[in-house]
């Protein structure tokens, strides 16, 4: 069952990594393996930072208040994820950030993000994780085995979301509400256990 757990909180906390690849493909630039490895690196660390972290200030609390209180994290966390896919389209497109616009982060207009134009967008994906890896941790799932787990998924789902952007157009809203419910069910099931 734990294993179940972690493989669900990775995939959930990695559809901005889908997107983004999928952002790209869209655009043409490519994100290589050097910098898919340094962006899955700092996603796992950032996402192990969160976990010590939280561990550590939810391990000040009673074990069922920390799980209520991580299961109630996370369905938050999960159902901003589903408010950010249903909203409107326009509001989205006038606050484009680093994380779906390739043209800030590609300055060289290269086609290509390398490993030095990935590390701030490897830092923003991070930053995304750290709220889930806090939740995840008062869910009492291990930040080790999580931490790496992020990693692979990051990694594979910036190339997957890279090549299915090349392939089709459109945006991946329902792959943010999938996440939304999937962090959801964490929470819930965190809640249950307590």
């Amino acid at each position: 069952m734990v294993w179940l757990s972690v493989l669900t909180f990775a995939l959930a906390a990695n559809i901005d990594n889908l997107a983004v690849g999928f952002s790209y493909g869209l655009k043409h630039v490519r994100i290589p393996a050097a910098s898919s490895a340094l962006i899955a690196a700092l996603t796992g660390a950032g996402t192990f930072a969160a976990m010590a972290a939280g561990g550590w200030l939810f391990g000040l609390l009673p074990p069922a208040l920390c799980q209520t209180l991580g299961g109630l994290l996370l369905i938050g966390l999960g159902a901003a994820s589903i408010f950010k896919a249903l909203r409107d389209n326009k509001k989205e497109e006038k606050s484009a950030d680093m994380i779906h616009d390739p043209a800030r982060v590609d300055r060289d207009r290269s086609g290509r993000v390398e490993p030095k134009e990935a590390f701030l967008l490897a830092w923003a994906l991070s930053l995304n994780n750290m709220g889930l890896g806090a939740g995840a941790a008062a869910l009492a799932l291990p930040a080790a085995a999580s931490s790496l787990v992020t990693a692979g998924v990051s990694f594979l789902f910036i190339a997957a979301g890279g090549f299915l952007g090349r392939r089709m157009p459109g945006r991946p809203r329902l792959a943010f509400a999938l996440s939304g419910l999937c962090v959801i069910a964490l929470g819930v099931a965190g809640i249950v256990r307590a």
